[in-house]
């Protein structure tokens, strides 16, 4: 199985208390099956640079440049498909009378556009996209 890794997934692992569940459920995907979208990034990014402490923003800074360069070749980018995908499953979930964030909706569209699972925390955010998903902290995995 492929997986796209939500942002706070990504966020539990650097974690020194992180959950065994989400620990065990990606120590069981094999590394060149794991992605970041590069919205994940850009979320990293954004939390680090509001932080007040500028020690800890030093240190998570490097954790992401460290964290980038690990996933060099699996960081995917938002190009003309996936936001054409974007435009359909966000229109479909608006005539549902549902709404989904931007960043939520790209990030489901691009694992939609190259055949990977999300594996989020925030099944809710995404079911509307009707992308398949898995949950590491409860076991689920599905879809919409």
């Amino acid at each position: 199985m492929r997986v796209l890794l939500d942002t706070c997934v990504v966020s539990e692992l650097r974690r020194p208390g992180i959950h065994p569940s989400v620990r065990g459920h990606v120590d069981a995907i094999r590394s060149e099956d794991l992605y970041l979208s590069a919205l994940t990034i850009g979320e990293l990014a954004k939390g680090i640079s509001l932080l007040r402490d500028q020690r800890r923003r030093e240190d998570l800074a490097r954790w992401l440049l460290t964290l980038e360069q690990s996933y060099r070749d699996r960081i995917l980018p938002i190009d003309t498909e996936t936001a054409r995908i974007w435009g359909e499953i966000t229109a479909a979930a608006r005539a549902d009378g549902r709404t989904v964030a931007a960043v939520d909706g790209l990030i489901a569209a691009t694992a939609i556009r190259h055949g990977l699972h999300v594996m989020t925390r925030n099944l809710s955010d995404f079911r509307p996209t009707g992308a398949l998903l898995i949950d590491p902290w409860s076991d689920a995995v599905g879809g919409s």
